[in-house]
């Protein structure tokens, strides 16, 4: 669902069907989307030293971003927390690995929404 008129405006101008604030995709329309999409970009940080081209074979390792659940090691699932997403800020930016940050490695949900957003992205 699209909460945006004017993205709902480009959808509609290209030929997608459009109920409400769904915009519906049929095999065509994605292949010719992917089609277009260029081979390779790059993300520019603050430090240009810091760059990262993404495509052409290179890979990009970064933490995971949007979770809802934490899984435990019993196997069984529960809603994240704020401590939840330290913990993984903490293990994204030690790891050697990794080469940019997600902005919300797990949705803390003793939060309300708009105090998350703005935890978790602020530093966007």
């Amino acid at each position: 669902m699209i909460g945006s008129e004017s993205v709902l405006r480009v959808f509609k101008q290209h030929g997608f069907k459009i109920d409400g604030s769904t915009v519906f995709f049929n095999e065509r329309q994605i292949l010719s989307a992917t089609e277009s999409a260029p081979a390779a970009f790059q993300i520019r940080a603050r430090n240009p030293e810091k760059n990262l081209e993404l495509g052409n074979g290179f890979p990009v390792f970064c933490g995971t971003s949007g979770e809802v659940y934490i899984a435990e090691k019993d196997k069984s699932q529960r809603l994240g927390t704020m401590a939840d997403y330290k913990k993984i800020a903490k293990l994204v930016q030690s790891s050697s690995l990794n080469q940019m940050t997600a902005h919300e490695s797990v949705h803390p949900h003793e939060l309300v929404s708009e105090t998350a957003i703005s935890i978790c992205c602020g530093s966007i």
